[in-house]
């Protein structure tokens, strides 16, 4: 599910709380993905809410900012399975699941090639 941006996270997370509800599990429970791109500043907020609502394994970059020093980026990793974004086609390896054909690389590649952005937030 792509939630589009950064601003959008209110909403991702109302729509994977209602999922959770309706499968009666727990919101971590679900074959969901969230990645926080670095764009705009606004995403620490988001992060830091998405924290506190107990929200595991999301994934941030680009680049990890400043102050996510080796004892912080340690202890998010510890106790919320955070993890750095890599390479598109083997991000989307893991959060798909499966091993991607030919046709599906190929295509990833085209769309970057002509510039296509990364969202902001995607669950």
């Amino acid at each position: 599910m792509d939630s589009g941006q950064c601003k959008d996270a209110y909403s991702t997370v109302q729509i994977a709380t209602a999922l959770a509800n309706a499968f009666n599990v727990g919101i971590n429970e679900l074959p969901l993905s969230l990645i926080i791109s670095w764009y705009e500043q606004k995403a620490v907020c988001v992060l830091l809410a998405l924290l506190h609502l107990g929200i595991k394994g999301l994934r941030l970059g680009p680049s990890l900012r400043a102050f996510l020093t080796p004892n912080v980026l340690n202890t998010l990793v510890m106790n919320f399975d955070i993890k750095p974004i890599s390479i598109v086609e083997e991000d989307l390896k893991v959060i798909l699941g499966k091993q991607m054909d030919n046709s599906e690389t190929n295509q990833i590649g085209k769309e970057k090639a002509n510039g296509a952005k990364t969202t902001s937030l995607q669950m």
